[in-house]
């Protein structure tokens, strides 16, 4: 594809080349020199494998030496992490995402090339030692070790210039004066920023290198493309922030000024390279016309795979804690959570409320019925009945959550967290098989911490004022907060860690968690790949009068256990009701003289809240005998046996008996 930027005077020429991962082609010589049918001059990492190729008259790729120099900058391709091109002959610069080694012939890859001969020549005397065998408005490159870079403007790219100011800065410099926008608000810029390390986001798999960021403005037709090496920058609207632990290696900066018509073309390259977008608030009607766009905002990201967990938590109440049980399954380990988990480990039968399909049948907590912006909550102190919410869900004050989640979506210097969801705030569709959703609270001068689970979507984002999402008030949701002591966090990891959840924001210092290994390996993204597959785990909440016993059971996706019979029956040793959507292959399961699952009849009451598992997204169940309630992150569909999934179990009678209440009519056993 080819665009040109926006320039009365002497606008840009710039080819965007890219390819698949499917195409099989290494994109130096298979693409970039195939389209330019010139030598081309690399700067880039290089293996043991691909070589400088002179064969043939012409067309050859020339690896340029390192060390070299930018002006008066050294720079080396141990520390340089940037992968750029000149042609020979010349007046062509190309940016490419993926270094020159062998493997990228089997990732997605995207060159930038641009055609303007004050660029190329300045690239083109870096490139000035050989081994034997472009943009409008702004290019900088930094060198490793420097805190400034050197410059170049299309206008006036005879030299390379000193950097105004240390990138660091946040002003008096071309790239802090490029994304003030992306960094700030205003209502008339917006944009879509993609990264394959994702600010605030550890250790995403991806094949995609991308990095980048696409701006407009909404009252006029003016737009820009920036392209970047930087893995984590910039960060969405939180100030300008350079990470400062980069100056270390070489960067490559480009700022393309262009017109809205030339980002369909774009996106069009970047669908093929499946880029991380991790930021997106371009109204639709700024993109009607640019199918590409939409579907590259609609996100097509590839997913990350790993076993089954099981631990136990207790919540942190002096007087009553509660103990939570916390079952999980990662999508390799193919079990189907409700039989194979939650069943097997309570060892009972297990009425189920839940969506289902047509394959599988039959502290504070929370649940909000499908159609009320208002809940019932219950005390693990004071469970004796459901009681009425104190204010919409929708008001940032004067209700449980709103005020539980105060230091999430508000600023304390001494509260710190780490949330998790399968649907990030403002990150479109990415795909992972996780379906977990919360947030581990804690304070750094005291041990006090706290666990949240739910079922919301897209909530809550990160230091951005409490917002619940209106449109979600349509579905039935479940909240459980768990008040516990700093020391239980590990165990809550280690069930985590399996279920691969998707981690987008953590400020939690790393004084608070070293003596906490699995937690570290969660902030880290670190997914194990080895057995067990599953995993029991149990804490205590903190409250010295009566702690209450919170099991946790989780299995990765390699376990291939169905979480439900398999593991929650299995451990419980009892019949489980389960209130959870179905698929038509999972039925209740009555076999044997106990340890049954029992679906639960739909529609159902929350005393007097009406719900129903074509709007209640909520997957629990209650043992039977009981006076255990579990949450469990997976539907009761055969499909989840290959999927990750974490039952959260809480022993404590009077929440037993809530949700025992709207349990009380069954489905059949299957004849």
């Amino acid at each position: 594809l080819t665009i040109r930027t926006q320039d009365g005077a002497s606008p840009v020429t710039v080819h965007i080349y890219s390819k698949s991962e499917s195409s099989k082609y290494e994109i130096y010589k298979k693409v970039i020199v195939r389209v330019l049918k010139k030598t081309i001059k690399v700067w880039s990492k290089r293996d043991n494998r691909l070589k400088g190729d002179c064969r043939g008259l012409q067309r050859h790729i020339r690896l340029i030496k390192s060390p070299a120099v930018v002006v008066d900058h050294n720079t080396n391709l141990e520390a340089d992490i940037t992968n750029w091109a000149v042609s020979d002959p010349g007046n062509i610069f190309c940016h490419i995402d993926k270094p020159y080694l062998k493997n990228q012939a089997k990732e997605p890859a995207m060159a930038v090339c641009i055609e303007n001969i004050n660029i190329f020549a300045r690239f083109d005397a870096v490139a000035a030692q050989l081994f034997k065998l472009d943009l409008y408005q702004a290019i900088v490159y930094k060198a490793p070790g420097q805190a400034n870079g050197k410059i170049i403007e299309a206008t006036a790219a005879a030299a390379w210039q000193n950097g105004a100011q240390p990138l660091s800065n946040n002003a008096q410099h071309s790239f802090a004066t490029a994304l003030q926008h992306v960094v700030a608000d205003n209502n008339n810029v917006k944009f879509l920023a993609y990264n394959n390390a994702p600010p605030g986001v550890p250790s995403i798999k991806t094949k995609s290198n991308s990095k980048g960021v696409i701006i407009l403005a909404t009252n006029a037709d003016s737009a820009a493309w920036i392209v970047h090496t930087v893995p984590g920058f910039p960060a969405a609207k939180t100030g300008y922030s350079w990470p400062v632990a980069e100056n270390a290696r070489g960067h490559l900066l480009i700022c393309l000024t262009i017109s809205e018509s030339q980002i369909n073309a774009i996106a069009a390259s970047l669908l093929l390279v499946q880029p991380i977008i991790h930021y997106n608030d371009i109204p639709k009607t700024e993109t009607a016309a640019l199918p590409y766009f939409n579907k590259l905002a609609e996100g097509k990201i590839p997913t990350l795979p790993p076993f089954t967990s099981r631990l136990t938590i207790r919540t942190q109440s002096v007087a009553t804690p509660v103990t939570v049980h916390i079952y999980s399954k990662s999508e390799s380990s193919k079990y189907e959570i409700y039989k194979k988990v939650i069943a097997r480990v309570l060892k009972k039968t297990i009425k189920v409320w839940s969506k289902r399909d047509k394959i599988l049948k039959g502290d504070c907590r929370v649940y909000k019925a499908p159609g009320q912006n208002t809940g019932k909550i219950i005390f693990a102190t004071a469970a004796g009945a459901w009681d009425n919410g104190a204010s919409a869900f929708t008001n940032n004050a004067g209700h449980s959550f709103a005020k539980t989640l105060e230091h999430v979506v508000g600023d304390h210097n001494n509260i710190k967290f780490l949330a998790y969801n399968n649907a990030p705030p403002g990150v479109p569709a990415i795909r992972t098989k996780s379906n977990s959703k919360g947030i581990i609270i804690l304070s750094t001068n005291a041990d006090s911490a706290a666990w949240i689970v739910h079922t919301v979507p897209g909530f809550p984002t990160a230091k951005t004022a409490y917002s619940w999402p209106v449109a979600e008030n349509a579905r039935g949701h479940l909240l459980i907060c768990l008040t516990i002591s700093e020391t239980q966090i590990n165990a809550i990891a280690a069930s985590l860690l399996l279920v691969q959840p998707m981690v987008h924001y953590n400020d939690i210092p790393e004084a608070e968690t070293a003596g906490m290994p699995y937690f570290n390996k969660l902030a880290e993204g670190k997914i194990p790949t080895l057995p067990p597959f599953t995993s029991r785990r149990s804490i205590r909440t903190e409250n010295a009068a009566g702690p209450v016993a919170v099991h946790i059971y989780s299995k990765s996706e390699s376990s291939k256990y169905e979480v439900y019979k398999k593991v929650i029956v299995r451990v419980l040793k009892k019949t489980i009701k389960v209130w959870s959507k179905r698929d038509n292959i999972l039925k209740g399961d009555c076999r044997g003289s106990q340890r049954h699952i029992r679906l639960i009849k739909s529609p159902a009451v929350i005393r007097d809240h009406n719900t129903n598992l074509e709007a209640d997204i909520t997957n629990w169940a209650v043992s039977d005998p009981g006076n255990i309630f579990c949450h469990i992150d997976k539907p009761y569909f055969k499909n989840q046996t290959r999927e990750p999934a974490m039952a959260v179990c809480i022993e404590n009678n009077d929440i037993f008996a809530r949700f025992n209440e709207i349990a009380a009519q069954l489905e059949n056993c299957p004849q």
